[in-house]
C-alpha cells in the first residue's frame, strides 16, 4: 500500500476506535419497572355470599394496588361447556357485590360457572387478578324421597314451625290434640309422634343445637315466653323484660359461639 494512503487510513481507524470506546462507555442500562405495578398478585378476593335456586351473589374485594384511581375490573364467567363471557366495571376504592340472575331472568337451578377477575389500569396494563371460584344456583335434592301425609290432632289444630337434626329427631310446635291431650310441642322419633305435657303456652318457633339442647319461644299469660330443653328436661327461661312488656316472641335463631357457647336472637 502506498505510504500516502497508509498515512490517511491510520488516523481514520484510530478515530473509529475512539468513537466505539466512547459509545460503549456511555451506554445506559435499561430501567426496571416499579415493583408491584406490573406484577399480578391475586389480591382480589372473589366469593359467593349467598345462592338460591335461580340467583346467586358475586362479591369481590378491591385490589391492593387500588390507589382510589378508576380501574377496570373485568369479571370473567365460563360455563361448563367452556363458553366465556365478561362484564366490565369501572371502580375505585371499594368492595363490590352483584347479583347474577333475577325473578324475571332466572338462571336454571343447578347451573355452575367458573369466575375470575382481572384488573387493568387506565392504560390497559394488567395490574392484578383473582383466584378462580366456582359458584352458581342451587340444585334440588337428588335423593329419591316419597312424601307421605301424616294427619295429626283434630280439625282446627295447627303447626307453626318444624326443626330436626335427623330422621329420628324431628320437633314441631303449634297446637295439636293427641290421645294424651292438647300439646304445644310434639316429637317424631322415626316411628310416631310423641306428646309433651310442657309447656302450657302458645309456641311459635323452635331452634336447637343438638337433640338434647333445644329452644322454643312464644307467649304465655300475655307475656313473652322462652323455653329450653336440656338433657331431657324442659325449663322456662324467665326475663324481667318480658314480665314488664308482655310481648310475644315469634321467632328465634342461633349459632354456636367460640366464647359463650350458644348465642340466640329473636323477634317480638
Amino acid at each position: 500500500m502506498p505510504n500516502g494512503k497508509r498515512r490517511i487510513l491510520l488516523p481514520f481507524l484510530l478515530l473509529m476506535t475512539i468513537l466505539i470506546i466512547t459509545a460503549t462507555s456511555c451506554r445506559e442500562e435499561p430501567t426496571q419497572p416499579p415493583v408491584g405495578i406490573t406484577e399480578v398478585k391475586n389480591t382480589v378476593i372473589l366469593s359467593s355470599p349467598w345462592q338460591d335456586m335461580h340467583r346467586y351473589a358475586i362479591k369481590w374485594t378491591r385490589t391492593l394496588v387500588d390507589t382510589n384511581k378508576r380501574l377496570t375490573y373485568l369479571l370473567k364467567r365460563k360455563n361448563a361447556e367452556g363458553f366465556e363471557t365478561a362484564k366490565i366495571f369501572y371502580l375505585s376504592g371499594k368492595d363490590t357485590t352483584i347479583t347474577e340472575g333475577s325473578e324475571t331472568s332466572p338462571i336454571p337451578e343447578g347451573t355452575l360457572f367458573n369466575y375470575k377477575m382481572e384488573v387493568y389500569d387506565e392504560a390497559g396494563a394488567l395490574l392484578d387478578t383473582s383466584k378462580s371460584i366456582i359458584t352458581g344456583t342451587l340444585n334440588t335434592t337428588s335423593a329419591n324421597f316419597t312424601w307421605e301425609i301424616d294427619t295429626l290432632g283434630i280439625p282446627g289444630d295447627y303447626l307453626y314451625a318444624v326443626w330436626g337434626i335427623d330422621t329420628n329427631n324431628v320437633w314441631a310446635v303449634g297446637r295439636v290434640n293427641l290421645n294424651e291431650g292438647k300439646t304445644a310441642i310434639i316429637k317424631w322419633n322415626g316411628t310416631e309422634w310423641s306428646y309433651h305435657s310442657w309447656p302450657l303456652a302458645s309456641i311459635y318457633s323452635i331452634y336447637g343445637f343438638s337433640e338434647t339442647d333445644i329452644w322454643v319461644v312464644g307467649e304465655s299469660s300475655n307475656r313473652g315466653f322462652i323455653g329450653h330443653y336440656k338433657d331431657g328436661e324442659w325449663t322456662e327461661y324467665r326475663s324481667d323484660y318480658f314480665y314488664s312488656r308482655g310481648d310475644t316472641v315469634y321467632a328465634l335463631w342461633g349459632r354456636l359461639g367460640s366464647e359463650s357457647g350458644r348465642r340466640l336472637g329473636g323477634g317480638v
